[in-house]
């Protein structure tokens, strides 16, 4: 259980990093 939390966790982050890198090369 505790993983599958943190794979959610690290999911969120990687889209949200993906995110920012759009923003910031638009």
């Amino acid at each position: 259980a505790c993983q599958k939390a943190l794979e959610m966790r690290w999911n969120k982050f990687e889209r949200n990093a993906i995110l920012l890198k759009r923003q910031l090369t638009w």
